[in-house]
């Protein structure tokens, strides 16, 4: 029998019309997009999981499985789209997700599951598009993330791909290396590039799909959902996958590429707390580390990792708040991205991790070097 709180939230769902709502989003694909068939049924149910008390239920490893809608198209004819006992019930909300489900089913049908990280990028941020998402990272933030992405967007590396789409939370989460990305950084910039290329080019990107609709029924949904809607689609394809010109940004590659993610943190160090505190730190520490004392670039991962086996001093006690220097003429990664060419933004690139260490290098390289000494350095 399901928990207390899931029943709660369940009736939640119910009072709001769940089943009425994704039966209006699945007529809404089918008017906005053209029709062009597809020879097998397509079952969409929803399903509410527990996060919240659900024990091994895992929201991340449960959301990756969008990346496996054309397996599971092959091997059941389902599409879940999940509902989660976190999140409040909003129709809105169910409508994007909806929406997206049902995108993403076509896209799948016409592209396989994608297995490189552009792929993913290119199937999210067409759904996400469609659905009408709205970005939540800012212009300075989109660009650091390209940065950060473009050296992986061929990567077939689970671990890098999922890190790349989901954020460094979620990749602890999976105990995989954190590549220095915002959660959800992956998606936002995937729907980014879909909006960005939609308004430029209508219809040419990402995919169309088109629905028989035959009425909503009740049933069972896999894997364990209680009362679900069922709709039966027809979905189809137009349109492919792009390498969007922003992941040229770093092709040629440079020594100091990999400090990216340590100057883009330094420059925007937030303000005084725990968090804040430790990450200005090590990131400072690792550019110190390369720049200065000559630890190869491809070590700044161990870098970063060595305060964390370091156990003689309290993690908060080891570091203090330092005043950041004036950015006010210093590069930034707008500077990096609005370069003109692949080898003039890996130039910039290079000029603006320096840039960065060397404001804060002239207030503090004392202390950072007294730091390094203590928790980072290593024969």
């Amino acid at each position: 029998m399901a928990k207390a709180h899931v029943l709660e939230v369940l009736d939640q769902w119910l009072a709001l019309g769940a089943e009425d709502t994704a039966r209006t989003a699945l007529e809404e694909a089918s008017a906005r997009l053209p029709h062009v068939a597809y020879n097998a049924t397509v079952k969409v149910g929803l399903t509410l999981l527990d996060d919240v008390g659900g024990g091994w239920t895992n929201r991340h490893i449960n959301d990756a499985l969008r990346f496996q809608t054309a397996q599971a198209l092959q091997t059941s004819g389902w599409v879940t789209v999940c509902l989660w006992t976190s999140d409040v019930p909003e129709r809105a909300a169910l409508r994007q997700l909806v929406l997206e489900s049902a995108h993403r089913a076509a896209f799948a049908a016409c592209h396989g599951d994608p297995h490189t990280l552009l792929g993913m990028m290119c199937q999210e941020g067409a759904s996400a598009a469609f659905a009408e998402r709205t970005l939540e990272f800012n212009a300075e933030e989109l660009a650091y993330s390209r940065v950060v992405l473009a050296p992986h967007v061929e990567s077939t590396h689970q671990p890098t791909v999922l890190a790349a789409m989901y954020g460094d939370d979620a990749a602890r989460d999976w105990g995989y290396t954190p590549l220095g990305l915002s959660n959800q950084a992956g998606f936002q910039v995937a729907l980014a590039d879909a909006l960005e290329q939609q308004a430029g080019a209508p219809r040419d990107h990402g995919c169309a799909l088109a629905r028989n609709v035959r009425g909503l029924r009740r049933g069972v949904a896999p894997r364990g959902g209680s009362r679900s809607s069922l709709h039966d689609l027809q979905p189809c394809l137009l349109g492919g996958i792009q390498r969007p010109r922003q992941y040229a940004v770093l092709a040629r590659g440079r020594a100091l590429e990999a400090l990216l993610v340590d100057a883009y943190a330094v420059q925007h160090p937030g303000t005084p707390s725990n968090q804040a505190i430790n990450s200005v730190a090590i990131h400072l520490m690792v550019l110190y580390g390369v720049i200065v004392r000559g630890y190869a670039p491809d070590q700044a991962q161990r870098l970063r990792q060595r305060p964390g086996q370091q156990r003689r001093v309290p993690k908060h006690e080891r570091f203090f708040w330092l005043t950041p220097p004036s950015f006010a003429s210093v590069l930034t990664v707008a500077d990096v991205l609005s370069a003109a060419d692949v080898q003039a933004r890996a130039d910039v690139a290079e000029a603006w991790v320096r840039d960065v260490w060397s404001v804060w290098a002239q207030l503090h390289e004392g202390q950072v070097a007294a730091w390094f000494a203590a928790y980072m350095a290593f024969e």
